[in-house]
């Protein structure tokens, strides 16, 4: 046994030399306090997100010799604080930042604070959603000229987020659209605009918004605007059998429009023979009117609200 415990020993005695050497010279160096700017992350569960911003960043006092903290480098972010929320369920969380949280910290060094040293965050379910886009707009036109309407392609975006946030969105708004000094349609390129930061639109690419001017909107009345039955199985007479409707427009796109381009529209397609007659309410539609004319096209009014509709029991031919 004595034969083992001394053999080598000259190495075995310079090694233990060395070692108190070593201990002597780092109990009796300074100790001395660092405050080190660290980046903080927090670990969710796949389908997890969090509500609110959280700090990104802590602020970490550390105490210990003073060679050993001179050799922290902050710009290579050789710490970090991690905030372990993987097995955590929707609902607000309180977590105490401790030493538990720092990694990357020096061996012979000690934490003295941590700054925030208390976080609350809510998780919440990550939600993925289509929305339709509504363009903004700001200012008007030149006097004598009018916006009338604006189509945004595509007319949906798809965003993800929070589920609490995300459900209460019922549009993505554009970034502001300026009409001043616009006297005629134009095309814009702008972003969707999330109401949230913590909303995010998956496709970042800009929308192309068509966004229609005219000469300011006058008013034509068409009194005999036919009643047509759209669906129809069975003989069925509508009254009144036509209706006044009031159009807006610019002057000169509704003269180009005649009363045989319009009519009522009632659709009886799955309804049955009675007794009592169907008040049915119209639509108005155009016939060979160009697409392009048609978002500039405004109906005031309709005389009727609803049509009676009578259904007799003969099926009409097909």
């Amino acid at each position: 046994m004595l034969e083992i415990l001394f053999r080598n020993w000259p190495f075995k005695l310079l090694s233990i030399a060395l070692a108190f050497a070593l201990w002597v010279a780092v109990t009796g160096e300074n100790v001395i306090v660092q405050d080190y700017d660290v980046p903080l992350e927090v670990s969710l569960g796949d389908g997890y997100t969090l509500v609110g911003s959280p700090p990104d960043r802590g602020d970490v006092r550390l105490r210990g010799p003073e060679t050993l903290l001179r050799q922290i480098n902050p710009l290579r972010h050789e710490m970090e604080l991690l905030l372990d929320l993987s097995e955590a369920t929707p609902g607000e969380r309180t977590i105490q930042l401790g030493p538990d949280n720092l990694l990357g910290l020096p061996r012979g060094v000690e934490i003295a604070r941590i700054i925030p040293n208390r976080l609350s965050l809510l998780v919440d379910e990550q939600m993925q959603r289509t929305i339709p886009v509504a363009p903004s707009f700001m200012g008007e036109p030149p006097p004598g000229y009018s916006f009338y309407t604006a189509r945004a392609t595509p007319e949906t975006v798809t965003v993800v987020g929070p589920k609490s946030k995300v459900e209460s969105v019922s549009r993505m708004r554009t970034d502001p659209i300026p009409l001043e000094n616009r006297m005629e349609s134009f095309v814009a390129r702008v972003g969707a605009v999330p109401d949230s930061p913590e909303i995010r639109v998956l496709d970042s690419r800009l929308l192309t918004v068509r966004v229609e001017v005219d000469v300011a909107p006058t008013e034509v009345v068409f009194d005999s605007v036919p009643v047509v039955l759209a669906g129809q199985v069975y003989e069925a007479s509508a009254r009144p059998a036509t209706l006044r409707v009031v159009l807006s427009g610019p002057p000169a796109l509704l003269e180009s429009i005649e009363a045989t381009q319009i009519r009522a529209v009632v659709d009886v397609s799955g309804l049955a023979p009675r007794a009592e007659p169907y008040d049915l309410e119209p639509r108005v539609e155009f016939v060979d009117v160009p697409a392009s004319d048609l978002p500039r096209i405004g109906i005031k009014s309709v005389s009727r609200k609803s049509v009676s509709i009578r259904l007799g029991e003969q099926r009409v031919s097909t």
